[in-house]
């Protein structure tokens, strides 16, 4: 675990140092101006529970990829399903137990646009373009195609949910995925797009959202190129999401009128923190189970290719053979 956490790059850490101190910032100032209250207290232990799940969640996938070696793919496809099952259950239990609690609510909302946002992506991920891009052949055309999809995606994010009337989504982990994947060519203009959209859409948080927006996705084609143009861990990735979720709360509370911005704060950061950072574990999850994919084939090509040149030499040797005994 703490091998996953290791940086070889100093910026890259230097990087998520600066966001670091940009989070324990707005964690200060939401902390020293938060009234808690009983239904306070209530939402805390209903994030506990959703946190929980996750972490269970997370550790149960972690292993799924062992299930490989096994030479069975079809139990590894099942035993994802049952757990993608059991996580339905799990949402619509709550929903009809406790929907009584807004919190809850948001976090069941924005479950369901986290799906939809992953289902555009695995949709994507299926044509030949993006699939190359994948397999790390990253043409300027096929990079162009990428940002074109996730600046689709990154408005669709925008306009998918509203909490309390302020956009509450994951289109900042849109945004940081297509950066991390294709570099600066996708994750620049896909930023600009999503966050010009997100101003136009106005509201309290139209400024602040849409600074955010466009700042990811300068941070994350920065990290992309310091981490030698590769996808950051799944670990590296969960943290980088969750500081950069903390850094649009900051900027949120330094924008937002004080009578309203520790209110509007507690109800949009825990659903969105839990979509974006779910979001993209699951998306690098795909990622790699597509890399594996494109590795084991290439592996078959190159033993293919290896066999091919061995029987060549095999069929030489036995025509100089021939040819020696046709001499005697």
């Amino acid at each position: 675990m703490l091998d996953r956490l290791k940086f070889k790059n100093n910026t890259v850490f230097a990087i998520f140092i600066v966001l670091i101190i940009a989070n324990l910032l707005f964690f200060y100032i939401f902390v020293s101006n938060l009234k808690l209250t009983n239904d306070s207290l209530y939402d805390f232990e209903d994030l506990g529970l959703i946190l929980s799940s996750i972490i269970i969640f997370a550790f149960i996938s972690s292993k799924l990829p062992k299930l490989r070696k096994l030479g069975d793919s079809s139990l590894y496809d099942v035993t994802y399903f049952l757990i993608l099952a059991l996580i339905t259950l799990f949402i619509s239990y709550y929903n009809s137990v406790i929907n009584t609690f807004m919190s809850l609510g948001s976090f069941l909302d924005m479950f369901n646009i986290l799906a939809v946002s992953l289902i555009f992506m695995i949709v994507a991920m299926q044509t030949r373009i993006f699939k190359a891009v994948v397999r790390g052949e990253k043409s300027r055309r096929n990079l162009i195609y990428c940002a074109i999809i996730f600046s689709v995606l990154g408005i669709l994010a925008s306009i998918s949910i509203f909490i309390d009337k302020s956009p509450a989504n994951v289109r900042t982990m849109t945004i940081l995925i297509g950066s991390m994947l294709g570099g600066p060519i996708v994750g620049i203009p896909s930023a600009i797009v999503a966050g010009l959209f997100r101003l136009s859409l106005g509201g309290v948080t139209a400024v602040p959202c849409s600074i955010s927006t466009i700042l990811c996705g300068f941070i994350g084609s920065a990290v992309y190129i310091l981490n030698g143009r590769r996808f950051l861990n799944s670990t590296k990735s969960a943290i980088l999401m969750f500081l950069m979720v903390g850094l649009e709360m900051l900027f949120i509370l330094l924008y937002v009128p004080s009578s309203m911005d520790v209110q509007l704060v507690n109800s949009i950061y825990p659903p969105m923190l839990f979509g974006s950072v779910v979001g993209i574990v699951l998306f690098k999850l795909v990622i790699k189970d597509n890399e594996e994919k494109s590795k084991n084939k290439k592996d078959i090509h190159e033993e293919v290719a290896e066999l091919k040149e061995s029987l060549k030499e095999h069929e030489e040797k036995i025509d100089r053979l021939e040819k020696l005994l046709d001499r005697k």
